[in-house]
């Protein structure tokens, strides 16, 4: 208790509460700055199968084959992809689509198959649409990952469909960039 007249001891020095608040304030920004380094590796990392910006788009001729060319001229680096987008009335159980792509690639050919399930839950398959026996779906057949001016790809493309009778089809050519695709060199 204290007395009248006198004083209480000085208070400690506040140095102990600011370097406390200067620990809470560094480790908040960390979780922070670790939090969007997780939202971007996210980003990062989500499939490529992710339909990108379109570039150009043409009629697909099922069962012929069709010669395209990709290419990507943007910054760093982007996949070119090449789309099927088909519209029909599912004529089985199964709507799926084959083929091949062949894509030159510095004079040598190299061929790549396509053996995709048109459905709801394949990975390779976006903007999938189906009421009663219409499916509309757009399919990735093929994608190269390429530097910014790169020489262009001459690739040729044949695709088959089978369980459904296609009443429309288009060729359509994306380029896809993650984050950091953008800044690499």
């Amino acid at each position: 208790m204290m007395q009248p007249g006198t004083q209480s001891t000085p208070n400690k020095s506040n140095v102990g509460k600011i370097v406390a608040g200067c620990a809470v304030l560094s480790l908040l920004s960390c979780c922070c700055f670790s939090g969007l380094g997780g939202y971007v590796a996210y980003l990062d990392n989500r499939s490529t199968y992710t339909p990108g910006d379109e570039v150009s788009r043409g009629p697909l001729a099922m069962d012929a084959p069709q010669n395209v060319t990709v290419s990507f001229d943007g910054s760093g680096f982007a996949f070119a992809q090449i789309w099927a987008e088909i519209e029909g009335e599912q004529a089985g159980t199964d709507v799926m689509m084959t083929g091949d792509v062949t894509c030159a690639q510095t004079g040598m050919a190299l061929p790549e198959s396509v053996d995709v399930m048109v459905w709801d839950q394949n990975m390779r398959v976006a903007n999938y649409q189906h009421a009663g026996s219409h499916v509309v779906a757009s399919v990735m057949v093929h994608d190269e990952y390429m530097r910014s001016g790169a020489p262009p790809r001459s690739c040729v493309v044949t695709l088959h469909v089978t369980g459904a009778t296609i009443t429309r089809s288009e060729l359509v050519l994306r380029t896809y960039q993650r984050p950091s695709d953008r800044f690499a060199n």
